[in-house]
């Protein structure tokens, strides 16, 4: 069979147009780009191990010389405390009671922050007699050394002790002025005139030094208001005096060494004296 060319070409057109119709061909994927490595987990990071707290409190610096306060000066003691350790420290004492006194030498243990103890000796020990032990405790800036005995328990002189407040600044003495405080500058005038030299050994060094007692109320045998102060130096006996003041101003002095010695051209001897 001979096709018309017409119709050849008419098949074909309907076949092109046939094949067109239909869904719309899908979009292309855009091109990838460079792959994303994977994220690796993140290690979580921790502070670093703290030190382990100590919680024992921090001991107060002890050295130095330490010296016995709010006592008095006849009574004056210096303990220096050196060559601190963990352990403890040397401890070094030098004590009085007035003209007797002791020393005391040592190593002692820190029982405490702020305490320590001495241990004591016994007959076999550095000193060759029974030693008591000695303790220590600190509040602040202040010392505070117990033994609960004296003298001899400690190698010491009678009466001597270590015991008492002790202070790394100047110490506090009870007694300093003393004389000032007992007598007026009319008074010790007077007095410096009727014990000439002896003046400084046998009134001014009992009343700063030694033990004063009084000022005692009474009046002399014509009535007159007058003081009596009794001046005692434990250890030294020819340091004691009596010393009466009357307010018209006559003074009587009597020591063992010197004797009566008055301003009072009436009286050879102390006067009897009335009290209340």
């Amino acid at each position: 069979m001979t096709w018309n060319r017409r119709a050849v070409a008419a098949c074909l057109l309907l076949c092109l147009a046939l094949c067109g119709c239909g869904s719309p061909p899908e979009a292309a994927a855009p091109a990838a780009g460079p792959e994303t490595p994977p994220t690796e987990p993140q290690a979580q990071i921790s502070a670093p191990p703290q030190p382990e707290q100590d919680e024992t409190p921090a001991r107060p610096d002890v050295t130095g010389e330490w010296h016995r306060t709010d006592c008095h000066s006849g009574l004056w003691s210096t303990v220096t405390i050196d060559r601190p350790t963990e352990e403890g420290f040397r401890v070094t004492a030098e004590c009085a009671y007035f003209s007797h006194s002791g020393e005391l030498e040592g190593t002692a243990r820190f029982t405490g922050p702020d305490t320590a103890l001495l241990e004591g000796y016994g007959v076999d020990g550095p000193y060759g007699y029974e030693v008591a032990p000695v303790g220590f405790r600190w509040e602040g800036e202040i010392l505070t050394i117990e033994s609960g005995t004296s003298g001899g328990d400690l190698g010491f002189g009678m009466n001597v002790t270590i015991d008492g407040t002790y202070t790394r600044d100047e110490p506090v003495y009870l007694n300093a002025g003393m004389l000032d405080r007992c007598l007026t500058a009319e008074q010790q005038a007077a007095l410096r005139e009727l014990l000439a030299e002896n003046y400084g050994d046998y009134l001014v060094f009992p009343f700063q030094e030694g033990a004063v007692q009084g000022p005692s109320p009474c009046a002399l045998p014509d009535g007159t208001a007058a003081e009596e102060y009794e001046v005692l130096f434990p250890t030294l006996g020819f340091y004691c005096l009596t010393l009466v003041t009357a307010e018209d101003g006559r003074i009587y002095y009597v020591n063992p060494d010197m004797g009566f010695v008055t301003n009072d051209p009436l009286a050879d001897e102390m006067p009897p004296l009335s009290r209340e």
